[in-house]
């Protein structure tokens, strides 16, 4: 004996959408649960940090070439839309992020300062 679906049937019709909403919402979570996995370690937050930042998102996608620049917009698109859902799942994540991406740069930025004075002398 088949199935068959009757879109007359109300009842039947929310209770497929009540399924599926409910397939959706696991499915978010578990992407939410994922990404908070990867950014709840040091190793991870570097690791998209760097891909926020090949997405150029800091950037303007700007150029006077029409082609670089909607392919520089959907690179763009793509990183935003991972900022985005990082803001979601682990907001507090992403400014730990940022500090240690800032750290990062302090120490590189000393080090190079400190060759400079090394050879200068």
């Amino acid at each position: 004996m088949t199935s068959e679906h009757n879109p007359l049937d109300l009842a039947d019709e929310e209770r497929i959408s009540a399924e599926q909403a409910e397939k959706e919402r696991q499915q978010r979570e578990t992407e939410q649960n994922e990404l908070r996995w990867a950014m709840s370690t040091k190793q991870g937050r570097r690791f998209i940090y760097r891909r926020l930042s090949k997405a150029g998102i800091w950037l303007q996608s700007f150029n006077t070439n029409n082609a670089v620049m909607a392919f520089n917009e959907g690179r763009r698109s793509a990183g935003l839309e991972l900022l985005n859902e990082i803001m979601e799942a682990c907001p507090d994540r992403y400014t730990e992020m940022l500090a240690e991406q800032q750290e990062t740069k302090e120490r590189h930025d000393n080090r190079s300062a400190d060759t400079r004075n090394r050879r200068s002398k």
